[in-house]
């Protein structure tokens, strides 16, 4: 039965090298394999150049995503606020919050950034003014006054 004894060692730049040695008659093979990329520099420089191109519409699709991700974090600690403090939150305020909260899932399910950046402060939203923010919690009853 022949015996073979097979060596396999990368190297830090990569390279595989491989022997074989048969025990029996001492006759070994070695063989390098060398890893390639297959690029041109020019090919390289070319990418770089087009990732430089695309880095303002990459980044404001970036912050579209937050904004997004944001709004939709949002709803949720509201849900789960109200949820779980909803009987110490006037019923008035509840239903107000309610409905910002619906508007703001819709403006996030249709990816509409203006509504998310307009948020409770913007037209449309229930409870508000078309001017700054203003929260709709009447005084003494906002998120720290119902958890106590």
């Amino acid at each position: 039965i022949p015996q073979i004894e097979v060596t396999f060692d990368i190297d830090a730049n990569g390279i595989l090298n491989v022997s074989a040695k048969d025990k029996a008659t001492g006759k070994e093979q070695n063989i390098r394999i060398e890893a390639s990329s297959g690029l041109s520099e020019d090919e390289i420089q070319r990418m770089r150049d087009e990732a430089k191109a695309n880095e303002a519409a990459d980044k404001a699709e970036k912050e579209r995503i937050d904004k997004i991700n944001n709004a939709d974090a949002l709803c949720f600690q509201a849900e789960k606020f109200l949820k779980e403090n909803g009987d110490k939150v006037p019923a008035d305020v509840k239903s107000n919050v309610e409905n910002s909260v619906n508007q703001l899932k819709e403006a996030v399910k249709a990816q509409n950034i203006a509504d998310i950046d307009a948020g409770p402060a913007g037209p449309g939203w229930p409870g508000r003014s078309s001017g700054s923010f203003r929260p709709g919690w009447p005084s003494g009853t906002g998120c720290r006054s119902a958890r106590r």
